[in-house]
Formats: structure tokens, sequence, C-alpha cells
């Protein structure tokens, strides 16, 4: 069936109700799917269908996302601003995560739920378990940042051996369990009592710079053998990223590997050499 209906402008859309903007968009796109075309419901520009990332397949169809890859990736960067407000927002996310984890790492399976992580933030009071520092959310960069950690890594995520930290001393922390990491800082309080730093130890070795070697691409496999991609994507990933054309998500399915990498890639924090 086609709809006899003219495109409209994106100012003539807004002043549609919600469902007629629904019912527009449905017509129109019917007509402009068979000449490989799309029109954005948020910039409202008709482009062609190689703009608009692939949605899956409907009634034997391929469709299409709502929002052109441009839009998209504004409405991404927005809706990532407003979600880093509130805790309520990371729960589902931070659950995907750490079942991805759980699956990758080979762990025992994991039993927690949104409502679990959500009463487990709100008995911490948004502090991190092994310092008391306020645990941030909104700036990725932060060291501070939000983390999940198992308080015994062999048990994995379930309930009773996980808490809220931060991302730095989640690093600090390690492989090491409770007890451990507990009694290395207490280790490290008795060497140097009241805060007593060897300055002068330091000195007397005359370290001016220590040049870290770079970590060669057969290195890094051997350090972390399930690592799932190779330099050639690496720099189709780093070529993406710079394009901004695809959110990091996107990326992520593109290539089968966490947000998290992707970000890790985009921030230089993994495969610098490529």
């Amino acid at each position: 069936m086609r709809y006899n209906i003219d495109v409209l402008k994106i100012e003539e859309i807004r002043n549609l109700s919600k469902r007629e903007r629904g019912i527009y968009f449905g017509q129109i796109n019917t007509n402009l799917l068979k000449e490989n075309k799309k029109q954005c419901s948020m910039c409202g520009e008709v482009n062609t269908t190689a703009l608009f990332s692939k949605n899956g397949i409907r009634g034997g169809h391929q469709a299409y996302h709502r929002f052109c890859k441009k839009c998209r990736l504004l409405y991404e960067q927005e809706r990532s601003l407003r979600t880093r407000k509130d805790i309520k927002y990371f729960i589902p996310k931070a659950l995907q995560n750490i079942k991805q984890r759980t699956t990758r790492l080979e762990l025992p399976e994991c039993n927690i739920t949104k409502d679990y992580l959500l009463a487990l933030w709100k008995f911490q009071k948004g502090l991190c378990f092994y310092t008391g520092t306020e645990i941030n959310i909104q700036d990725i960069e932060n060291p501070n940042y939000f983390s999940i950690d198992k308080i015994c890594p062999e048990k994995g995520y379930i309930v009773g051996n996980i808490v809220f930290t931060t991302k730095r001393h989640n690093l600090a922390k390690g492989p090491l369990d409770f007890k451990e990491f507990y009694d290395f800082c207490e280790s490290v309080v008795k060497n140097f009592p009241e805060g007593r730093f060897p300055n002068k130890a330091l000195n007397a070795l005359k370290i001016e710079k220590f040049d870290w070697p770079k970590t060669t691409i057969e290195q890094w496999k051997i350090y972390n053998p399930k690592t799932k991609l190779n330099e050639e994507q690496v720099k189709e990933i780093k070529k993406l990223i710079k394009e901004k054309q695809l959110s990091l998500t996107d990326i992520s399915k593109i290539y089968k590997v966490t947000v998290s990498t992707v970000s890790a890639i985009k921030h230089n924090k993994c495969w610098r050499d490529v």
C-alpha cells in the first residue's frame, strides 16, 4: 500500500502531536524506503539509508534507526549527560557489564539483580567500601569514578561478594582478596609510619627519569591471551572514533567487544602503540 503524503519540514513535524508524528513517520518512511531513503525524526532531513544505523529485520525487511547517524551521536551524548546525574541509570548498564565479565572470565554464575545493586548503593551511601571516598558518577576520567569490585575474585559476582568502590582503588586492589589487600595496606603503613616517605632514599638512587618500554602487540597477547582484537581492527576502531559517525556502543557491537574496551582505546588506555 502506498500513502499519498508529502515530506514535512522539521518545524511542521514538531507542531504535530506524539500520535500524529508516529503516524506521519510510519507513512512517509514506507514510501521513502522503496527508494532506499529515510527521513530522520530528529533533524527532519531525508538521506539515503546508508546514513542510518541498521536496527534488525522487521516484517522480512531491513529496519533502520529513527535518527540518522549524526543525530544519533548527538542524542547519545545528551542522554549520557542526563543519565550521569542519577545512579539508577547506571544500575542496568553495570549489571550488563558484570554479566559480560562473568561469561568472558568464566566465573561462577552471576546472581546479582538491579534491586540488589540499588540497595547496596543506598547502604554504602555512595561511598567507596574500602576508603569511604565519595564515588564520582559523572566524569569517567575522574580517578574516583564508579566501579564494582569482587571482595574475593574467585567467587565471582554473587550476592555478598561485591561492593561499590572507585576506579583507582579497584585497580590498586587488583586480583587480591579483601584480607590480602588489607594486609598489603597495613604493611605499607607500618613501613612508612606517620606519613614518612623515603625521599632521601629515592634521591640517593639518582633516578631522574624511567622510560617504561612500550608494550608490543605480541607482548600484549601474552599478557592478555583472551583479547578479541587485532592491530588492523584497532586501527579501524580509532578511525571510526575520530570520524564521530558512530557511537561507542555501535562500534562495540560491530567488533563484538564491550563498550569499556572501545572507550579504553579512545582514551589511549590500551593499544597505545597502534
